[in-house]
């Protein structure tokens, strides 16, 4: 089953308290580009339905697995920098992206 958390503001560093959700459709087996807002300094992905991903930061490059059931995080981001990251599903579904800035 999918964790489910809530984050408290205070919790996510300081300055660190605007949240934005992106709902994103993604296909089976095919690299889906996510573009994280100006500004973010953390992130998390996961799938709707729980199941496993792959995350790039270069396409057709090096990747990690998200085993089902499980989110990835990243967090300390540089807001002055922008952010790309490549999901690959392993079924179709919908991800899920948080990003704080």
């Amino acid at each position: 089953m999918a964790r489910v958390s809530s984050t408290a503001a205070s919790t996510l560093g300081s300055g660190v308290t605007t949240p934005s959700i992106q709902n994103i459709s993604v296909t089976a087996a095919l690299e889906a580009p996510v573009a994280l807002p100006a500004s973010t300094r953390r992130y998390k992905v996961q799938m709707r339905d729980s199941s496993g991903f792959e995350v790039r930061y270069v396409s057709a490059g090096p990747h990690f697995t998200i085993e089902c059931g499980n989110d990835y995080e990243e967090t300390g981001l540089s807001p002055t920098i922008s952010y790309t990251i490549i999901v690959t599903p392993s079924v179709s579904g919908t991800l899920e992206v948080i990003s704080w800035s």
